[in-house]
């Protein structure tokens, strides 16, 4: 990534001077901070294409002020380019052995102007493959299924579990080198994208996968999460176009207890979903809620009722106080969010204990002793923390869980009865 801007700039002078001899070249208005890391993934690409340069060196310093030095790798070079940000724009010089070769100082000069050229507008493809599934950590009912039948959604290609998996988590209660067994069926995911490098491919993969998994919990009744990060997939050789996926291997299938369907319609109603900003700020808290409430279960609490007072700015627009432009009326917009799945009085109780533990950092669970026993779980008269896991946090998930799914219907056109 480009070096951060140190508060004193070095003198164009001052480096010119230093440089006499040498190719030199001050590119006047150039936002360094904002397009220096694509201009840097161009000037590989461009040397990569015309020099034979596949591998790249980066060399940073501070001293005497922020400087970068890109140093290929290969017989064709036996020079540098030193990169150094200024106040009006950037400065390069070639440097090394070669310095004074023209071959290598065209190669250079036709290099930085065609990644300049390129930026905004070139972009590079890219296959990516990653892995997800139900979260091993979360605890609960699981319905061990797998996916049985390839499904693309939004680009990204689902493709059948091929074999279970055996995860090792904390048992409970925690006990020193104690682990329980959980077993799912997680799935191979695989895309193609296009961006200026991998880094930002991968990223944005990572955007679209947590924005997928949010909605799949929904609609699963699951925490699905990411299992294995997005990895760059080389072009598979021609005789292997029927090989399995990265990660997978050719043996027999393990046998699923029951398949995982994906509805006929969310395929088509995936770019609805995914332009619609609030509905994707909804689903992302609430699978923050999901993956956290065994063990945090009122900060749960807290991302359910954020996840529905989201939705709510659907249907009423967020009022504020005129003088101290807080949010006002948060109570209400919650309640009439809710109105459909859960009676006032519960939802305005939901309000208050997620306003307890948001402003005056009231634990309602068992969190502050470590989670509860099962035995107090049994017990004929619960505990308040039980009751409060069993009753109220339990109400506003399944609350929340309905109103996105409602939404989810609703932004693909498609009834939910």
């Amino acid at each position: 990534m480009p070096p951060k801007r140190r508060s004193s700039a070095p003198s164009l002078q001052a480096l010119k001077k230093e440089g006499a001899g040498h190719f030199q070249k001050h590119l006047a208005n150039f936002d360094w901070p904002n397009v220096g890391e694509e201009w840097e993934a161009h000037l590989h690409a461009v040397l990569s294409e015309r020099a034979g340069c596949g591998t790249f060196s980066s060399e940073r310093s501070f001293v005497p002020e922020d400087r970068v030095r890109f140093s290929p790798q290969g017989p064709t070079f036996t020079t540098s380019l030193l990169v150094v940000p200024l106040d009006s724009g950037l400065y390069v010089r070639v440097e090394g052995d070669g310095a004074r070769d023209g071959t290598q100082v065209g190669m250079w000069r036709d290099a930085i102007s065609e990644a300049i050229a390129r930026i905004g507008k070139a972009t590079y493809p890219f296959t990516w493959s990653a892995m997800i599934g139900v979260a091993p950590g979360v605890k609960g009912i699981r319905q061990l299924r797998a996916l049985l039948e390839p499904v693309v959604i939004g680009g990204v290609k689902l493709l059948p579990a091929r074999r279970r998996e055996t995860d090792r988590v904390a048992a409970w209660p925690p006990m020193l080198h104690t682990w329980q067994l959980v077993d799912s069926w997680p799935m191979h995911v695989t895309a193609q994208q296009s961006g200026y490098e991998w880094q930002v491919v991968a990223d944005d993969a990572k955007k679209k996968l947590f924005c997928l998994c949010s909605a799949l919990s929904v609609i699963w009744g699951e925490c699905w999460t990411l299992r294995a990060l997005p990895v760059p997939v080389p072009p598979p050789p021609p005789t292997s176009a029927s090989a399995s996926p990265p990660g997978e291997d050719a043996s027999e299938p393990s046998a699923p207890p029951g398949p995982l369907t994906v509805p006929a319609w969310l395929p088509v109603a995936w770019p609805h979903i995914e332009s619609d900003e609030t509905l994707c700020t909804a689903l992302a808290m609430h699978h923050e809620g999901l993956a956290i409430d065994e063990a945090h279960p009122s900060l749960a609490l807290v991302a359910f009722v954020a996840a529905i007072e989201t939705l709510g700015t659907h249907s009423t627009p967020v009022a504020r106080c005129p003088t101290c432009k807080q949010i006002t009326q948060s109570t209400q917009r919650f309640v009439n969010a809710v109105r459909a799945v859960l009676p006032a009085k519960e939802a305005s109780a939901l309000y208050n204990a997620r306003s307890k533990t948001a402003h005056a950092s009231v634990l309602h669970g068992g969190e502050g002793m470590f989670g509860r026993t099962f035995t107090r779980m049994l017990a004929a008269k619960p505990d308040i923390a039980s009751a409060f896991e069993w009753g109220q946090l339990h109400a506003v998930r399944k609350a929340s869980g309905l109103l996105l799914l409602q939404a989810i219907h609703a932004a693909a056109g498609h009834p939910h009865e």
